[in-house]
């Protein structure tokens, strides 16, 4: 019937409306649990945290945390970290504090005052944690104890 009654059918798409409609209440309540996490542990969220019991500083470390120098003007930004293990991130010997905590007053332990550079990455020995230098300083960055090196350039292909 054209243009006419649809005479007490119910049109397909209507259907298909009230089965989504139907649905969403569960989606409302996984969505106030919040988001689902993969974690081999449970409880845990996938992150690792930067502590200083000295300074009782607290930060979730991650790729892409960003972190300031207590003693100078360095900031970074976390590229990578090493998976299930605590990293204790310094510079000039004094552990890095999050973006938004104040710097304490203080100068950079002459052991680990080397400085750092604008743009350039700085990894550890084994090349799990890598940082990225956002603004420069006059520490240099440390991991346990052990400064960091710079990261050297990739080598490109030959083009014979």
């Amino acid at each position: 019937m054209p243009g006419g009654s649809t005479s007490g059918k119910i049109p397909e798409r209507a259907g298909r409306v009230r089965r989504r409609r139907a649905r969403e209440p569960e989606r409302v309540e996984a969505l106030r649990k919040g988001p689902r996490r993969c974690s081999s542990t449970p409880g845990s969220t996938g992150r690792r945290s930067l502590s200083s019991a000295s300074e009782g500083v607290s930060a979730e470390m991650k790729p892409g945390t960003r972190l300031r120098s207590a003693v100078c003007a360095t900031e970074v930004m976390v590229v990578a970290m090493p998976r299930d293990a605590e990293v204790e991130l310094r510079c000039g010997g004094a552990p890095m504090l999050d973006l938004s905590a104040e710097r304490t007053a203080g100068t950079p332990d002459p052991a680990f005052a080397s400085g750092t550079q604008l743009g350039k990455r700085y990894v550890n020995e084994a090349g799990t944690l890598e940082v990225l230098c956002t603004k420069p300083g006059a520490g240099s960055l440390s991991a346990g104890g052990v400064a960091l090196a710079m990261k050297g350039a990739k080598p490109l292909p030959s083009s014979d």
